[in-house]
């Protein structure tokens, strides 16, 4: 200093940050880039990093409900529309099971999928995935009753409300 005596140590600490950042700034710019562009192509090119990924996002607190009910909103609502359009039930699954954009999610829609074809239930096959239980209850009440369209309708509107408020 000019006065010849010492800074405070956290002083120091915040004038020597300073004089790094300065120096190193191009670094400061570039290393998040690269570091996001190399996350967006393993993300694409790797299924292992994918499903690592999709895995970790569905256990981040403020994410985690938005991502699962948007899933399940548009996992419902293009069960409904597949139904109503005629749709065989085990095509419409295996349809379903590439539509949530998350690979976790669509390897439960698509172990159902294969429990459809199995002569199962659909709401049995996704028993234990990543969609809430109550969608998975909805319908199954569906199912029971025949109309498998309007309450995945009505579930799907259920959670697409739900994301919207957040």
């Amino acid at each position: 200093t000019s006065f010849g005596s010492q800074l405070p140590y956290l002083t120091q600490l915040v004038v020597d940050l300073s004089d790094w950042m300065k120096s190193n700034v191009v670094i400061l710019i570039f290393a998040p880039v690269l570091g996001i562009a190399g996350f967006l192509w393993s993300y694409r090119r790797f299924s292992k990093f994918r499903w690592w990924a999709d895995r970790v996002a569905l256990h981040i607190p403020v994410i985690s409900p938005l991502l699962l009910q948007g899933a399940t909103a548009r996992f419902m609502k293009t069960l409904a529309l597949l139904q109503g359009a005629g749709v065989p039930v085990h095509l419409a699954m295996d349809t379903l099971s590439h539509v949530s954009g998350n690979a976790v999610i669509d390897a439960g829609i698509a172990k159902a999928t294969k429990n459809v074809i199995a002569g199962g239930t659909i709401a049995d096959g996704l028993t234990g995935s990543a969609l809430p239980e109550l969608a998975i209850q909805m319908l199954s009440i569906g199912e029971k009753s025949g109309s498998v369209e309007v309450m995945a309708q009505k579930t799907g509107d259920f959670y697409e409300e739900a994301v919207n408020e957040m």
